[in-house]
């Protein structure tokens, strides 16, 4: 795969996942803006975006996910923003 690694505040155009399981594994991925509370107050999620479908990562190995249509709207829009994360999470 040709590009290089670059943080979750820098634009972006694919995600890659790994898997170390010894079994494959199904995911999904989100693209989250947070806010900015005040002291003492919790964080919460402003948007979520969903990266791509359900995605499977083969045992032992990796898979990549292009960042299209609102995922890289919403990439563009909030790179270099001081509040953003990129979480993958098991699925069926």
């Amino acid at each position: 795969m040709d590009g290089a690694e670059i943080s979750r505040f820098e634009r972006f155009s694919k995600v890659e996942l790994t898997n170390d399981n010894d079994f494959p594994v199904f995911v999904r991925v989100v693209y989250i803006l947070w806010d900015q509370p005040d002291e003492g107050e919790t964080q919460q999620a402003v948007e979520v975006t969903p990266v791509g479908g359900l995605t499977e990562v083969p045992a032992s190995g990796t898979a990549v996910l292009d960042v299209t249509g609102e995922a890289k709207a919403a990439v563009e829009r909030n790179s270099g923003g001081p509040a953003v994360s990129i979480k993958a999470y098991y699925s069926q």
